[in-house]
């Protein structure tokens, strides 16, 4: 005996389909919560556009550039000339003025002593010394006063003159001064000038006491050049 052909129908239960509905619903929200809120404060990108003042725009290549004008240079000075060489003839005269006292008795031998020129020594018109420019004088003889010479002497030589910071040492005619009289004449006079100090009996030459001497041997000495010769006062 044959079994009749029955079809059989599955039918999903009601609650299955709630319970699926509700699960995919609750996943939905539990997405949505999790990604919400990073997306929210999230500026939404755009294309990036740049400030532009109004008006046409200028290529950079048509800008035209501004440079700073040249600095003007200075013109290099030029050089110093070269010291030149300058010789004083023999038998020039060079006045010199004391700025120290000479004590002919006091002072030994070979002392040397302050002076400034007088007036400047001229070579070919120009001056090769200035006036002011410092000299030395050195004591180199003395010869007191006695039964034969009645009155003191002394000799002094210009021993060098100042030229541009250096002293040049000079060859000069000595020069003789005479003064004072032997012990207990009781006259003090010299012929140095001004006053004597006191307790001074023999030759004094006093500060500011012109004394002229004679070159006896040339004397060179090195300016510098287009320039005339500068003393120097120390």
């Amino acid at each position: 005996m044959q079994r009749p052909n029955v079809k059989q129908t599955w039918t999903i239960p009601a609650w299955v389909i709630a319970l699926t509905a509700i699960i995919v619903l609750l996943l939905l929200i539990a997405s949505y919560i999790m990604f919400w809120p990073r997306h929210r404060d999230t500026p939404l990108a755009g294309p990036a556009t740049a400030h532009h003042p109004s008006g046409p725009s200028t290529p950079a290549a048509d800008v035209p550039q501004r440079t700073a004008p040249p600095a003007a240079s200075e013109p290099t000075p030029p050089p110093p000339p070269p010291p030149v060489e300058v010789t004083i003839p023999a038998s020039t005269s060079v006045t010199v003025r004391t700025t120290q006292l000479i004590d002919g008795d006091a002072d030994p031998l070979g002392s040397r002593f302050t002076a400034t020129l007088v007036a400047p020594v001229v070579v070919d018109g120009r001056p090769a010394v200035v006036q002011g420019s410092a000299a030395v004088v050195r004591l180199v003889e003395r010869k007191k006063a006695g039964f034969f010479h009645r009155s003191q002497r002394i000799k002094l030589a210009l021993a060098g003159i100042s030229v541009n910071g250096r002293i040049y040492p000079t060859q000069a005619e000595t020069l003789e001064l005479k003064g004072g009289n032997p012990p207990g004449d009781g006259n003090d006079s010299d012929n140095s000038g001004g006053e004597k100090p006191k307790g001074k009996k023999g030759l004094v030459v006093l500060p500011n006491t012109p004394l002229t001497f004679t070159l006896s041997a040339p004397l060179t000495i090195t300016v510098p050049g287009g320039s005339v010769g500068t003393g120097s006062s120390g």
